[in-house]
């Protein structure tokens, strides 16, 4: 994993001829300008969302909250890292007190999954993305994985503790290399506290794929 807007990696390969001769380019984006790119195409992953409702185990999809959104201290004009939009995700979503009784505080996270995206004509293939949050807490975490051709989940990121202290914390880019296959899926999982009168949120932007034809 490289955290490019931690460090600049001056050997990148973007443009270098690979597999005879073939260049690396970008054959998925989105920016979440398009709210249509959402709706439908991320949705909720139930065996992986643990949000309990009234001390239960079912999750609870009115604590959730995600979809387009610009808010935050960047604005204006924008708190996006590109354009006007991003995709935001909230929700009343905090660990609970031991709801089995067996001793343990049982941990709650919300979790989406992006539908499949074809991955199937490249190789040499990169995942990144962009990241921000605002009004975060100590209590909150924040986590993206990947998996390809339905496998095991791939942890790219976890931020645990993302306290900004009221502001809203400088975007900042991840990429990774991941295996080639048929498609990959992305998950978005997060943890917030944020009830009536919060705004508690986490964020992403810029998600993009990049490889080499085969």
């Amino acid at each position: 994993m490289i955290i490019l807007g931690q460090q600049i990696d001056a050997d990148n390969n973007a443009g270098c001829p690979l597999n005879g001769g073939t260049m690396k380019e970008s054959f998925f984006t989105d920016s979440f300008e398009d709210e249509n790119t959402i709706w439908g195409i991320w949705n909720i992953d139930y065996t992986r969302t643990t949000t309990p409702y009234d001390g239960d185990h079912p999750p609870n999809p009115d604590r959730i909250w995600f979809g387009q959104e610009s808010r935050g201290d960047f604005a204006p004009p924008t708190s996006a890292h590109s354009g006007t939009f991003y995709l935001g995700a909230s929700g009343n979503i905090d660990d609970l007190d031991d709801v089995d009784y067996d001793g343990v505080t049982d941990p709650a996270w919300a979790a989406i999954n992006r539908n499949s995206i074809d991955i199937s004509l490249y190789t040499d293939i990169w995942l990144s993305f962009w990241y921000s949050y605002d009004n975060t807490e100590n209590n909150d975490e924040f986590a993206m994985y990947y998996r390809v051709d339905g496998g095991a989940w791939q942890e790219i990121i976890f931020i645990q503790q993302p306290s900004t202290g009221g502001q809203q914390e400088n975007w900042t880019e991840v990429e990774i290399g991941i295996p080639d296959g048929n498609g990959v899926e992305v998950q978005f999982r997060w943890e917030t506290s944020a009830g009536p009168g919060s705004d508690d949120i986490v964020m992403i932007d810029d998600l993009e794929l990049s490889g080499f034809l085969k």
